[in-house]
């Protein structure tokens, strides 16, 4: 699960967007934030998605910009992986050089790198590149790739063409990731034994059972999982606020429960406390800041909580229910 992979936030240079973090090389700036109104380094171009999206450049000083996430969803090695994101150049795009200590274009393709690591600065898998982005208007490009390791970070970073070594200054435009979607996804009409299967696999045919909008009890065990999962998609999505405001008592009341069965004490304080200040409404500062970082706040929670590892070990103590309810969809 990726957060935030529109890259929505207020324009900004040398800034990552919200729930991303620098990746890039330590001597010079991060990436920026352009959005449809922006105009810094004389980059003018909607997003392809939303409001923003992510500017990096390429530098003839042999440096360059990435940025990266830990994942909602560790990449597990062995799986087979399917993403996509929507590239550009833009056509103008003038920022200051170290090497020629003035102002010049940076405007030659880049390409896109993808890789999988433990960290912001570990590189530990190059997963996939692409070729030279020319156009300017955006594409979408879509990527396969394998893990050889588990790897719980994603770093999407600019680079060079690898052409003997020769480095330039160019740009690079992201914008609306996918998810990272299971490529070889098991079907229904081709599992055997269900027993053989890993708590990943069965984890995502619970999700693809409850998308097909079967009608299961909100008792049942994979009711459990499906409804961590989706509240937690829904939240990082809509926001915390927006949502504990919005949902029904008893509805809200029902994804708690589900959540102290998962364990998840830590998630639970923040969604009380979020509920408890939005109904305040107060004008304390503190708690005003509290109500701005709800969502950095859950997101780190699942994250601190391991809150895939308690959805995999959920199916793990419960394998016989989910097994019997995946049968149950199959007929």
């Amino acid at each position: 699960m990726i957060f935030n992979p529109s890259f929505e936030s207020k324009a900004a240079h040398s800034t990552p967007p919200m729930f991303w973090e620098d990746c890039g090389t330590d001597t010079n700036s991060p990436s920026d934030i352009h959005d449809n109104l922006s105009n810094f380094f004389d980059v003018r171009k909607d997003a392809q998605d939303g409001n923003s999206y992510v500017g990096m450049v390429i530098r003839d000083n042999v440096t360059w910009e990435a940025i990266g996430q830990t994942l909602g969803q560790p990449l597990l090695s062995d799986y087979q992986y399917q993403f996509s994101i929507h590239l550009a150049r833009s056509e103008s795009y003038q920022s200051f050089s170290k090497r020629t200590r003035e102002e010049i274009a940076f405007t030659e393709a880049a390409v896109l790198r993808i890789w999988g690591g433990n960290s912001a600065n570990h590189r530990g898998q190059l997963l996939a590149e692409s070729l030279p982005v020319e156009h300017t208007d955006w594409e979408e490009y879509t990527f396969e790739f394998e893990p050889t390791e588990d790897w719980e970070y994603f770093i999407l970073e600019a680079f060079f063409e690898a052409e003997d070594g020769f480095v330039y200054n160019g740009n690079l435009l992201l914008d609306n990731c996918s998810e990272i979607y299971v490529f070889n996804n098991l079907e229904f009409s081709e599992i055997m034994d269900y027993e053989s299967l890993t708590p990943h696999n069965l984890l995502n045919l619970v999700i693809d059972c409850k998308r097909d909008d079967t009608n299961l009890s909100d008792t049942s065990v994979l009711d459990v999982v499906y409804d961590s999962w989706i509240f937690q998609q829904t939240c990082l999505g809509v926001g915390m606020k927006e949502l504990v405001t919005g949902l029904d008592e008893n509805l809200l009341e029902h994804y708690l429960d589900i959540y102290r069965k998962m364990g998840l004490i830590k998630s639970i304080e923040i969604i009380e406390e979020t509920m408890f200040l939005a109904e305040k409404n107060s004008n304390i500062w503190s708690e005003v800041r509290y109500l701005k970082n709800c969502d950095e706040l859950f997101k780190n929670s699942l994250i601190t909580e391991k809150a895939y590892d308690k959805r995999l070990n959920f199916i793990r103590e419960n394998r016989e229910g989910i097994t019997e309810g995946l049968k149950g969809c199959e007929e």
